[in-house]
C-alpha cells in the first residue's frame, strides 16, 4: 500500500512539473511575442531615400552648403587645415542633413555644383533587433563620407580665374538652396573657404587700394544688384590669408564680411583664419 502511495505521489509530482514547465514556456513565449509586437509598433519605418543622393523624399531639416574658392589657389597649410575641418564637419553632420559642395565659378551663377549627398546615418541609432547597424555604417562610409571627402580634395585644385564674383555667387546659393517652402523650416548653413576678395572689374573690387568699409560699399550701385536674403543661415568663413600690401587690412576686410552677413539676414558662425599665406 505504501508503495502505491509513493508511486502516485511521484506520478502527481511529475505531472505537476510538466504543467509548470509548460506554463513557464507559454509565459516566456507570450512575453517574447508581446515584446516583438512592442518593437514592431514603436520602431519607426525605414526612411524612404532617393537612390543616388541618399536624401529623404521629404524636405531636409538641415541644409549645409560648402563653397570653395580656388580661383587663386590655396596655400598648402590652408588646404590641409581646411580639409581636416571640413572632414570633421561632414562626419558630425546631422542624420538626413543635405550637404551641397560647390566651387566658385564665374561662369555659374550659384557656383559649380560638385556633389550633393545626404547623411544616411552611421548606424549608431539602429537597433540590432530591428535593423543592421553594421550595414548602415558601411553605407554611410562608402556612399557618403568617402565620396564627399574625395570631392572636397578635388575642389581645392587651383582653377585660375580673372574674376572672383563672391557676392553674386552667395546670392545665387541663397536663392537656390535657402529660399522657398522646401527650405523654410530647415536649419541652414553656408560654409565658405575663400580669401573673400571680391573682384569684378567695372563693378567692385576689394584689392588695394580699395576702400573696404561696408558703408562705402552700400553707397555703390552694385550693392543693390548683389544684395540677398540668407534666410537666417549660419555663415562660417575659413579665411585664406593673402600677402597684400598696405593699405589692405585683414581686420577691416573681415569686418566687411561680418557686416555683410548681418545686413543680408545671416547669422555669424565660425570665422577661422587658415594657416599659411598665399600670394595673390
Amino acid at each position: 500500500m505504501a508503495r502505491h502511495s509513493r508511486s502516485r505521489r511521484r506520478h502527481y509530482a511529475g505531472e505537476t512539473g510538466k504543467f509548470i514547465a509548460a506554463a513557464a514556456l507559454a509565459l516566456v513565449t507570450l512575453i517574447a511575442a508581446a515584446w516583438g509586437m512592442h518593437l514592431w509598433v514603436t520602431t519607426p519605418a525605414p526612411t524612404e531615400r532617393e537612390r543616388v543622393t541618399l536624401c529623404p523624399v521629404t524636405a531636409p531639416k538641415d541644409l549645409i552648403v560648402i563653397a570653395v574658392d580656388a580661383t587663386d589657389g590655396l596655400p598648402e597649410p590652408a588646404k590641409i587645415e581646411a580639409t581636416k575641418r571640413l572632414t570633421d564637419l561632414i562626419e558630425a553632420s546631422p542624420e538626413d542633413a543635405l550637404l551641397d559642395l560647390r566651387v566658385i565659378d564665374p561662369a555659374t551663377k550659384a557656383g559649380r555644383a560638385v556633389l550633393t549627398l545626404c547623411n544616411p546615418g552611421d548606424g549608431r541609432g539602429v537597433s540590432e533587433f530591428t535593423g543592421n547597424p553594421e550595414m548602415a555604417k558601411r553605407i554611410w562610409r562608402q556612399r557618403f563620407r568617402e565620396p564627399l571627402i574625395r570631392a572636397l580634395e578635388g575642389s581645392f585644385q587651383t582653377a585660375l580665374s580673372k574674376t572672383s564674383p563672391l557676392l553674386s555667387t552667395f546670392q545665387g546659393i541663397a536663392l537656390e538652396r535657402f529660399t522657398g517652402a522646401q527650405a523654410a523650416l530647415a536649419h541652414k548653413r553656408l560654409v565658405i573657404v575663400s580669401d573673400m576678395l571680391e573682384y569684378v572689374p567695372g563693378q567692385y573690387t576689394q584689392y588695394p587700394p580699395a576702400d573696404l568699409r561696408y558703408e562705402r560699399f552700400k553707397s555703390l550701385p552694385v550693392y543693390r544688384n548683389v544684395r540677398t536674403d540668407l534666410q537666417g543661415a549660419q555663415v562660417d568663413i575659413f579665411y585664406i590669408d593673402r600677402s597684400l600690401k598696405p593699405p589692405f587690412s585683414t581686420g577691416v576686410h573681415i569686418r566687411f564680411w561680418i557686416d555683410w552677413i548681418s545686413d543680408n539676414n545671416g547669422q555669424i558662425g565660425d570665422l577661422v583664419k587658415l594657416q599659411g599665406a598665399g600670394k595673390s
